[in-house]
């Protein structure tokens, strides 16, 4: 039991840390507020696609297909593709079978709907990079899940001589560039938020 001369002691520390404790909370969480960063707009990019060597241990050619879906959404500003082939030695291959690459970027439902690609190449020779450019304000962007497709065939060969070996190789890669928002405080130097996944206010 706290005497006289104990209780007031007591009554005046903890109004001290209860007073000032409240008030230098809101006091913190001001300063706090003024020292926050204003998040800054970016440009976020984000690439699929491949490269691809033939590699074999024979004259045998070989066939490559893949696919990838390209998401795209109602954001993006801009999609770029980048395609390249080079089909060392230009001979008549012994067994006839044709050297080649067919590269399609579908927009959402096309293919299974019997249409035509928005972007085709097919090549049977070598083909130096080209960079395809497309931008949201030539023409709104099918807003869904696009579609990066190749099919290829070609050789690759590690001869005795390194001088005689081959390879067919392709690189086919598609960017989507979209806005986000870098806040200071919750991303590393590197990151940000896309637009669409931020909350609507």
């Amino acid at each position: 039991m706290l005497g006289r001369r104990g209780l007031l002691p007591a009554v005046l520390l903890t109004l001290l840390l209860l007073g000032p404790g409240c008030l230098g909370l809101v006091a913190t969480r001001e300063l706090m507020e003024s020292l926050r960063a204003d998040p800054s707009h970016r440009d976020q990019e984000v690439t699929v696609g491949w490269s691809y060597s033939f590699d074999l241990d024979n004259l045998s050619s070989a066939q490559y297909h893949n696919t990838t879906d390209v998401p795209v959404d109602d954001t993006v500003q801009e999609i770029i593709l980048i395609f390249q082939a080079e089909f060392p030695y230009n001979f008549q291959n012994v067994t006839g079978d044709l050297r080649y690459v067919d590269a399609r970027l579908w927009e959402p439902g096309v293919r299974d709907g019997g249409g035509q690609p928005f972007w085709q190449m097919r090549v049977t020779e070598d083909q130096p990079q080209i960079r395809e450019r497309w931008q949201d304000k030539d023409a709104a962007f099918a807003v869904g899940d696009w579609l990066l497709e190749v099919e290829a065939q070609g050789y690759g060969m590690d001869a005795p001589i390194d001088i005689v070996s081959f390879h067919d190789k392709f690189d086919i890669y598609v960017t989507v560039i979209r806005p986000c928002v870098h806040f200071a405080e919750v991303h590393a130097s590197d990151e940000c938020t896309d637009l669409v996944d931020l909350p609507v206010r």
